[in-house]
């Protein structure tokens, strides 16, 4: 699996949750959001600033969720290696669930 690296504050500028499980298909901009997920009780629980990249490595851990879709742009920092260490900076759509966490900056 891919690691990806990004700065330990960023936010993303859009995410999409999608979890079969829980009949779920989100939409919601993490820097202006105040809410999060809490997937041990499968709902809106919470209240938050925002959320980071962190949380949401976090939320792939559970399990709860098929597809983490994150926005990243221009003023967001965020890179992978390829096998031949090139590497790649991020701009645009990403499945998170297909990377691991990597570095933070």
């Amino acid at each position: 699996m891919i690691k990806l690296n990004y700065l330990y504050i960023e936010f993303p500028k859009k995410v999409r949750l999608i979890s079969s499980r829980m009949g779920m298909n989100y939409y919601f901009e993490p820097s202006s959001c105040t809410f999060y997920f809490d997937p041990y009780q499968e709902a809106v629980l919470g209240y938050s600033k925002g959320m980071g990249m962190n949380g949401l490595f976090s939320l792939a851990d559970t399990g709860v969720f098929d597809h983490i879709f994150v926005y990243l742009d221009k003023d967001n920092f965020a890179y992978y290696y390829d096998d031949n260490q090139t590497k790649h900076d991020i701009i645009g759509w990403i499945d998170l669930m297909q990377f691991e966490k990597g570095d933070n900056c």
